[in-house]
């Protein structure tokens, strides 16, 4: 009797193969796309830190206060900057009479904190602030 077919052994070994590969693959996967919302996010820092700055020139220009500081938790002070991009769900901005800016800025979906010091260039991600309460400009 010649049957075509496959045991269920050999089911068996391809469905654990399968599982091994799905155990080594998806952390790698989840902790790629986890560094990519970071890295997501400290751009989208970039960008306010850029975008706060041209408001503080537009206000100097106007003869206005020229030194400002938003929180993105208040609705009203997200539509200040003209940003492209998510913006974070928490977060200050804030910026000098000399333009320079400082931020701590957090995202509620990946639980994570950038910040920058006013004297910086940089945008940080922050490993040690595990929580919105502590993301906070210094």
């Amino acid at each position: 009797m010649n049957k075509k077919g496959f045991t269920l052994v050999e089911l068996l070994a391809v469905i654990v193969l399968l599982g091994i590969i799905a155990m080594i693959t998806v952390p790698t996967v989840l902790d790629s796309m986890n560094d990519s919302r970071r890295k997501a996010l400290q751009d989208t820092a970039y960008s306010i830190v850029q975008a706060a700055t041209s408001y503080q020139a537009k206000l100097q220009q106007e003869g206005k206060k020229s030194t400002f500081t938003l929180d993105f938790s208040k609705s009203a002070d997200r539509d200040v900057l003209e940003v492209k991009g998510e913006l974070p769900d928490a977060g200050q901005v804030s910026v000098d009479v000399n333009g320079k800016v400082s931020l701590a800025l957090w995202s509620n979906d990946i639980k994570t904190c950038v910040t920058k010091n006013k004297n910086s260039k940089n945008v940080v991600i922050s490993d040690t602030i595990t929580s919105q309460s502590g993301c906070v400009i210094k």
